[in-house]
């Protein structure tokens, strides 16, 4: 990695022309599966160290270059503890299968670890709006490119085809 502090913006906007990627909205990890209003409320308003199950699982990459005093830096000012927003049912079985791991980290930390049960729902809705933006980005390029007054049979099905993928996609919770 070149860049380490690149945002995803900038990642993106770096790619070739022709590639694709859809941006979702939200600023970090965190931000897609509790919105900041959820995790105000969450915290009670106290200063908390944000954590997904993959920060569990992966803490060695992830905190690769830290050791025991740039811990002791940064944690502890989160007066709230650690908050593991637990969308996959995660936790109970993890501390039963690894008590050391969630002890030893903890230790490290210098902050006591909470799970706080959460639902995907968030992560869902702004899944399918990437999807929305995506179909009627390429519905408004094939449009644009139908020929006025004579267009292909294949082109209209097509195009009928991703109307209908669009509607399915705005009604979350249905089959599509």
């Amino acid at each position: 990695i070149d860049n380490s502090y690149r945002t995803i913006d900038t990642i993106i906007a770096e790619q070739a022309v022709g590639i694709s990627i859809s941006r979702i909205n939200a600023t970090h990890c965190m931000d897609m599966l509790a919105s900041e209003s959820q995790r105000e409320e969450i915290s009670g308003g106290q200063k908390v160290w944000w954590l997904t199950p993959g920060w569990i699982i992966y803490r060695r990459h992830v905190f690769q270059d830290w050791d025991k005093g740039k811990a002791n830096e940064n944690f502890p000012q989160h007066t709230g503890g650690a908050i593991l927003l637990d969308g996959i049912d995660f936790w109970d079985k993890y501390c039963q299968e690894h008590p050391e791991k969630v002890l030893e980290f903890s230790d490290w930390m210098g902050i006591e670890i909470r799970p706080y049960k959460i639902t995907l729902d968030r992560l869902k809705n702004l899944l399918a709006d990437c999807v929305v933006l995506d179909l009627e980005k390429e519905i408004a390029e094939l449009k644009n490119s139908l020929p006025a007054h004579s267009a292909k049979l294949s082109m209209i099905q097509q195009l009928e085809q991703l109307e209908e993928k669009l509607e399915k996609a705005k009604r979350p919770g249905e089959q599509a």
